[in-house]
């Protein structure tokens, strides 16, 4: 798969959510799909979708800042515009297997004049998680 492919899989992944068609981003995604981000840890496909599809009915538009493929991986930066006007920027890394995303990792960063860290679009309500223990070597 080329370069090109999978940077246009990215986009119509984005743009799925900017027309509210599922069916766009379903066919992406792998069976064993995992997405990560602050909010949400190492989740599976059904979850991704109950947490995280409500959200194309706030999504007015994305301008991406940068999309790069490296490997089997497509790192994406982007400015969304919610359908109240508000922004926020967020850097996602795209994982696949083939012409599928098997893995989606979300860091989200805000820019002034956008929506900070305790303004990000809702993903429902979230089960308590043990805090992590970084050790550096």
């Amino acid at each position: 798969m080329s370069a090109s492919d999978r940077i246009e899989i990215a986009r119509e992944t984005y743009r799925a959510y900017e027309l509210g068609d599922r069916s766009l981003v379903e066919r992406h995604l792998a069976p064993e799909f995992r997405f990560s981000s602050p909010a949400d840890v190492d989740i599976d496909l059904p979850v991704y979708f109950e947490r995280c599809w409500p959200n194309a009915e706030r999504i007015a538009g994305f301008e991406f800042q940068r999309i790069i493929e490296s490997g089997d991986e497509v790192v994406v930066t982007y400015e969304a515009t919610t359908t109240d006007g508000q922004r926020f920027r967020n850097t996602e890394v795209l994982t696949f297997a083939g012409d599928q995303i098997i893995r989606r990792g979300c860091g989200h960063t805000a820019a002034p004049g956008h929506l900070g860290d305790g303004d990000q679009i809702s993903h429902g309500p979230r089960k308590a998680r043990p805090a992590l223990d970084f050790k550096l070597t």
